[in-house]
């Protein structure tokens, strides 16, 4: 716990400092400007300093700040902090950009020591090597342009343990700058190399060799843009002493970050990540891993999101998890289309004016105007592509699912799935009840060679409104359904016989398994309806014309002859 609040306070400190900004050279009002920012930082409380000093180099106007004290609480008014942070040196130095009359430049050292301690007295120090960074901002308005941040190595470490995480190097590059037409664009590039980690309690020890992150987003107007980081900083001041407003407040802002945020898109991976024990076992290696994300039209009458997550190359010891059931390489890529702007937007206002503290007649009048909107969404949720490989199996899907009568909740979606190496599918799964099945799949699969020549099963997945499943046009809603246990049903047809957990047993089972013993290809166990017994009935099914289950429904059992008891049978003796 307390490794990972100190890793929660470094990236949050980061935060601070790198968004330092001071309206005035003079270094009075400098000072002030800090001292300001630091008293609105909301959980981290600004506690004061052995030094802070102000100076003035050249051009440029230079604080010092010796030993400053942060401490960390819950909400800004709780009077307990959970922590308290000391900053070692930290100097922020601020002069005019060059060639630029409007752009000042921050360039901020970092302490080569903090220091985090919790109210219970554990300790922890971050030590950074040539931890710098530089800011551009834009003024008036404090509107920042471009930053660069880099340090050479880091350690976390606990006093009295041996718990420490090693750092670096880090690079980062972010800036947002003009587009044409009065638009805009900003990236983010951030490339982190080698994070070893020891966790002597566990005892655990790993390494990442890089995480890396890109990114770029635009929209169409600058001006805008700066408009509303102006309303959101506004929001987190009217908000930082108030909570219960922020819910409200932000919600009436979302639908104008629609039209402001045209485009976006990031990709963030990580690669060569092993995790050991501390004789050396390695429990988990993963070669690499990304996750990314698309965003475009978020302004425009149809709007698109896309999400992609892969991995490559992950072991894990057997003692962890059997060898086949590691899906050593792994794809899915989704997204949803035309995603109704207008509509979309509509929803967000009137759902602010739902938040506490909204009138009756504002509510009211609100909620048809959602249940309207709602009904005039017509997203499509798209599977671009699922791949999942284990040691000799591969699954591959696509699907699609959009909106369907009957209206405002109908649906219809269908997919395609395609296996290699079915037959060694039992040694991934570890449910019997899931093993029991799969030769009911393989008997509805479509057999079929890829391009390689190898063997494959397909599989075309169905589903609307009324109608949950059906895979290669039989339906398999039964599979999810059944009736009483023998013995206590009332007189009437038979019971929906299926396979299920545990097998059902009883005389209509005798029943069936009589009606089509001439159609198994295996011994059936008398008396109970097991996967032999559920292939026979498909098997009856087939040639039958009926829809291939392997579930005794109705239809199946009228075409079997069966014919419903007498009268019910007595109910068991306790």
């Amino acid at each position: 716990m307390a490794l990972r609040a100190a890793l929660k306070f470094a990236f949050l400190a980061g935060l601070i400092f790198w968004s330092v900004a001071a309206s005035a050279a003079d270094p009075d009002p400098f000072k002030g400007e800090i001292e300001a920012y630091f008293k609105q930082l909301g959980a981290l409380h600004w506690d004061g300093t052995d030094s802070f000093t102000v100076h003035r180099d050249g051009d440029a106007a230079v604080a010092v700040i010796e030993n400053g004290r942060f401490s960390l609480r819950k909400v800004p008014t709780d009077p307990t902090p959970v922590a308290t942070i000391t900053l070692g040196h930290l100097e922020i130095r601020r002069k005019p950009a060059s060639g630029a009359s409007d752009v000042v430049t921050y360039v901020i050292s970092y302490p080569p020591i903090t220091t985090l301690t919790t109210t219970d007295g554990t300790e922890m120090t971050l030590s950074l090597s040539d931890a710098m960074a530089t800011a551009q901002v834009a003024e008036p308005g404090n509107r920042y342009r471009s930053l660069t941040g880099s340090f050479t190595s880091g350690r976390l470490e606990r006093k009295g343990a041996a718990d420490w995480l090693k750092l670096g190097p880090l690079t980062v590059d972010t800036g947002i700058s003009p587009a044409d037409g009065g638009g805009w664009a900003s990236r983010v590039n951030f490339d982190f190399k080698t994070l070893e980690f020891l966790l002597a309690d566990a005892p655990l020890a790993g390494k990442i060799e890089r995480i890396g992150y890109t990114g770029e987003t635009g929209g169409p107007s600058l001006s805008e843009l700066d408009a509303l980081r102006e309303q959101l900083a506004d929001l987190r001041e009217k908000t930082a002493d108030d909570p219960t407003q922020k819910p409200s407040l932000w919600l009436a802002v979302v639908p104008k970050i629609f039209d402001v945020f045209q485009h976006s898109q990031g990709a963030l991976t990580i690669e060569g990540t092993t995790v050991k024990r501390a004789d050396g076992e390695t429990l988990v290696s993963l070669a690499k891993a990304t996750i990314a994300g698309s965003a475009n039209g978020l302004g425009g009458d149809k709007a698109s999101l896309r999400w992609t997550i892969s991995h490559e190359g992950l072991a894990i010891a057997p003692s962890l998890i059997a060898e086949p059931q590691v899906p050593q390489r792994m794809v899915i890529d989704i997204g949803i289309e035309d995603i109704a702007g207008a509509p979309l937007r509509t929803i967000l206002e009137a759902a602010g004016k739902t938040m506490p503290g909204a009138s009756d007649a504002d509510k009211q009048a609100a909620l048809p105007q959602i249940i309207a909107a709602a009904m005039a969404l017509q997203p499509v949720l798209r599977i671009y592509g699922i791949t999942i490989e284990f040691k000799e199996v591969r699954i591959d899907a696509t699907s699609e699912a959009k909106r369907g009568p009957p209206p405002p909740i109908g649906y219809t979606a269908g997919g395609d799935v395609t296996v290699h190496g079915f037959d060694a599918l039992p040694a991934i799964l570890t449910s019997e009840n899931d093993r029991n099945v799969l030769p009911l799949l393989k008997f509805l699969g479509e057999p079929g060679t890829d391009t390689d020549g190898a063997k494959i099963l397909k599989f075309h997945l169905a589903s609307q409104t009324g109608k949950p499943i059906a895979i290669n046009g039989n339906d398999i809603s039964d599979w999810f359904h059944g009736a009483g246990q023998f013995g206590r049903m009332p007189a009437g047809p038979p019971r929906l016989l299926r396979l299920a957990e545990p097998f059902e047993e009883g005389d209509d089972v005798r029943a069936v398994q009589k009606a089509v013993k001439a159609d198994a290809s295996e011994p059936l166990t008398d008396g109970v309806y097991d996967t032999a017994t559920a292939l026979a009935v498909a098997r009856f099914q087939k040639d039958s014309g009926l829809n291939i289950s392997g579930v005794v429904d109705p239809a199946t059992a009228a075409k079997l002859g069966l014919k419903p008891p007498e009268k019910p049978p007595a109910s068991p003796k306790n």
